[in-house]
């Protein structure tokens, strides 16, 4: 039995990267499973540990651990949650993709919760955005509108802040000329 990666998705991996975004992998399925599919996927694998392994870690341990490591396999929604707050505890943003009822606590806990389309109606009751088309290669897309958008507001704001300087530099100068 085998299950076919989307063809966009070492594009998407490589947009990902190339905008400084650390990918991780979390899934409930067997650590050489998900490994495969990762290498196969485009990423270069720096660690990978399952669910047990993690619970039986200390918490500096277990902050190491999901730092260093991009694959972990055989988790438990709670070990997710722990996965999201520990990052968040090393002052990362981070962002959360999923679609089941298993990923709900760890998509509360993300700063940002992004879920399929074909997912669980409770994980897209939780989910900032949701993907409508079911395809991550929407992401990189959309980061780059959201960064276009944010830097005309920027730029609006920045022109509408230098211009009622100018007015009030203005007014300042006509009233110490005491004109009538």
């Amino acid at each position: 039995m085998s299950d076919q990666i989307r063809d966009d998705i070492q594009e998407t991996l490589a947009a990902l990267r190339a905008e400084n975004i650390r990918l991780k992998v979390i899934s409930g399925d067997n650590l050489e499973t998900v490994k495969a599919i990762a290498q196969e996927a485009g990423m270069i694998i720096t660690g990978a540990y399952e669910g047990a392994e993690l619970d039986a870690m200390s918490d500096s341990e277990f902050a190491s651990a999901v730092q260093s490591a991009n694959v972990f396999a055989r988790i438990e929604p709670n070990t997710k949650r722990h996965i999201v707050a520990a990052l968040q505890s090393q002052r990362e943003y981070v962002a959360m993709v999923g679609d089941g009822v298993n990923d709900v606590p760890a998509l509360k806990q993300a700063e940002l919760a992004i879920v399929m389309n074909d997912g669980t109606q409770i994980s897209k009751d939780v989910a900032d955005i949701v993907l409508l088309n079911n395809a991550m290669s929407t992401l990189p897309k959309a980061f780059n509108e959201g960064r276009e958008i944010t830097q005309t507001i920027f730029g609006t704001t920045k022109m509408f802040l230098i211009r009622g300087g100018y007015h009030i530099a203005y007014f300042v100068f006509i009233t110490f000329l005491a004109l009538p």
